[in-house]
């Protein structure tokens, strides 16, 4: 096996699904045919989505090797499989046959080094898919297998599955869910501590000072009462450890499947930091960037050095994307020769963001 492979395992998949919304990512690049994108890895999902806009280059970089797998399980798995046998091995749906699937269609198209990785996660995807794999993953399923039945009766849980108007869904939140169990696991589930245990970045939680949970818990309730949750992929999959077929996340609805599947060899795969890409690749220009939530992981210093570097390697009137969840990163003043934030549309689609761990959204588009 590779060097970057070598000793990894299933722990070191942070996130096994992209977390962030995708048709808010593509409608705030504005991707164009021919465009070249630089993504974040992450686990993939987005990146693949944004082949639906026709770009003519993604390269798709994350300095862990274990997600980058994750990334070329996808393109084999597009390859492949058929819409609705992508979405059993995904784990979006219950299947018994994860391991055929695999084992006969998707590994052997697998470099080595992908083969030997994932051979040795067989027993976890075999019984979560691959998009349940990952360390964020297993912790939202001890909330929703293990705490969420000690918080409400099977009746009302079903409930909230029930489709609901808009004031239905406030009444049902304040009368019959919020009660004193919910707040006390959340705040159990998801305080600072609890979320250290995770062990992703440590340093992205030591760097804040806010309230974890009383922030997830805010997002959450402003969730299920904006969204009916079968209509969003990301709430459905919180609370119940799959997707519903009448809500899937962009890269994996029926009608972008064909589209995908057709453009994935566009997609280029990196391991290793996005500094070092850009500053080896200065003379490689970019027409949009998805950096994912990444400015959170880094200081405000290094911030402006990754976004300098983002500047030099753009072509005028790229856009970059970004998320914030507890710290506060932006361009600022500190750009302003460069960079317009586009804060009306950025507001606008965060609003029709279906995600709930976010509290911003943004977008700079380059000027020179």
């Amino acid at each position: 096996m590779s060097n970057e492979l070598k000793n990894k395992t299933i722990e070191d998949i942070h996130y096994s699904q992209c977390w962030e919304d995708a048709d808010v990512l593509r409608d705030g690049l504005k991707i164009k045919s021919g465009d070249k994108v630089l993504s974040i890895a992450s686990a993939g999902d987005n990146s693949f989505a944004l082949l639906l806009n026709n770009p003519s280059e993604i390269v798709v970089i994350d300095r862990n090797p274990a997600q980058i797998a994750c990334v070329e399980i996808r393109r084999a798995m597009y390859k492949t499989l058929e819409w609705e046998e992508f979405l059993e091995l995904m784990g979006s749906v219950d299947s018994d046959r994860r391991l055929q699937l695999y084992e006969e269609k998707v590994r052997p198209l697998l470099e080595n080094k992908y083969k030997y990785f994932w051979d040795a996660q067989m027993d976890s995807f075999e019984k979560y898919g691959v998009g349940g794999v990952g360390k964020f993953e297993k912790y939202l399923r001890l909330f929703s297998e293990h705490a969420l039945p000690l918080i409400h009766r099977k009746k009302v849980i079903d409930d909230l599955f029930k489709k609901k108007t808009l004031s239905e869904r406030i009444d049902f939140y304040s009368s019959k869910w919020d009660n004193p169990r919910w707040r006390l696991f959340f705040y159990l589930l998801f305080s600072r501590t609890s979320l250290k245990k995770l062990n992703i970045n440590q340093k992205f939680f030591y760097n804040q000072e806010k309230n974890i949970a009383r922030q997830i818990l805010a997002r959450v309730k402003y969730g299920l009462i904006k969204f009916n949750i079968n209509s969003n992929p990301y709430l459905t999959w919180m609370f119940t450890g799959k997707h519903s077929l009448e809500a899937l996340p962009t890269a994996l609805r029926k009608e972008n499947y064909e589209i995908i599947r057709s453009r994935v060899d566009v997609i280029h795969t990196v391991i290793g930091d996005i500094e070092d890409y850009l500053e080896e690749n200065s003379t490689h220009k970019f027409n949009a960037f998805n950096m994912s939530n990444i400015f959170e992981y880094l200081s405000e210093e290094k911030t402006f050095e990754l976004l300098n570097s983002l500047v030099i390697n753009a072509q005028s009137g790229a856009r970059i994307c970004y998320w914030n969840m507890f710290l506060e990163r932006s361009s600022n003043e500190y750009f302003n020769h460069y960079l317009i934030q586009r804060e009306g549309e950025s507001k606008k689609l965060f609003n029709e963001d279906k995600t709930v761990f976010y509290s911003a959204f943004h977008i700079d588009e380059v000027i020179y």
